[in-house]
């Protein structure tokens, strides 16, 4: 719409103004959950064992602990799912709907509003946090003689969007002058866009801890570990606008609407933006 106008005052038009708006329905949220160290040391979001730098978790970090006395269990490890908004506190924390009034209201003068009455943009949430997810999974198990074996799998990292506008109807009115004549040019248009956005990048490994035995120097360890590395990308967005052009109150156009009546056999008004890419891939490190 706003590529519309452009358009129109670069034609030379003698008027252009929105005649309605109605800004429908907002909705957006964003999550991040990040790993800084290995499950159970001192890493960042755990729920539990958060300074215990001996036990299963350790195989990502440094295996050959793995041989040390105590190492040997399960450990679990999670993020909850926190946000503005949670028990109803900070709800309007990022975008309240006095902002957003104000704003629309701005952008209404630019554009000689002549409507009676506005509808503005209701918030259905606009939240940003932390992601909810099974942060890691480790469990190691002696085998004798020193020997300790373990596995497990660990999320490093995991970020998610989404984005949501419904909705919005607005009716644009502009005059182009054609020689000494104005053509009046009426559009009424509805508006829906979309995006989505998620990264993850994880990690699964093997690995064994081996007590060597003591010396003068202390006690000896040895470990090693295989780790395989992933990462998933994901990315959706879309704008989709159904359109009505109204030529001097009685040559119509339309977008989106396979009943167009002007539409001949073969013929199409499909009018989209869309765009959808997806990337996974692993080593091993």
């Amino acid at each position: 719409m706003l590529f519309l106008a452009g358009g129109a005052h670069a034609q030379g038009n003698e008027d252009f103004r929105i005649e309605r708006w109605g800004g429908g329905i907002l909705e957006s949220d964003w999550r991040l959950g990040i790993q800084s160290g290995a499950p159970g040391a001192r890493s960042l979001g755990p729920v539990w064992s958060a300074r215990n730098t001996r036990g299963p978790g350790t195989l990502f970090s440094n295996p050959a602990i793995l041989g040390l006395s105590g190492s040997q269990g399960l450990v679990l490890e999670g993020r909850a799912a926190l946000s503005n908004g949670n028990l109803g506190f900070g709800r309007d924390a990022l975008l309240s709907p006095g902002r957003v009034q104000s704003a629309t209201d701005d952008f209404l003068d630019d554009f000689d509003y002549a409507g009676s009455e506005v509808g503005y943009t209701a918030l259905s949430g606009i939240t940003a946090g932390q992601a909810g997810q099974l942060g890691a999974l480790a469990i190691a198990s002696s085998l004798g003689g020193g020997v300790t074996l373990a596995g497990g799998y660990q999320r490093r990292a995991s970020a998610l969007g989404q984005f949501r506008l419904s909705g919005l109807e607005t009716v644009l009115d502009a005059g182009r002058r054609s020689g000494a004549q104005t053509i009046d040019i009426d559009v009424l248009a509805q508006l829906t866009a979309a995006s989505s956005f998620s990264l993850d990048l994880d990690q699964v490994g093997i690995g064994l801890g081996i007590e060597l035995g003591e010396d003068d120097l202390g006690a000896w360890h040895f470990g090693a570990s295989a780790l395989r590395r992933s990462a998933a990308v994901g990315l959706d967005w879309s704008m989709q606008p159904e359109l009505m052009t109204v030529l001097s109150g009685s040559q119509q156009y339309f977008y989106n609407d396979p009943d167009d009546p002007n539409l001949a056999e073969g013929e199409s008004n499909a009018l989209y933006w869309r765009a959808k890419a997806r990337y996974r891939g692993s080593a091993w490190g």
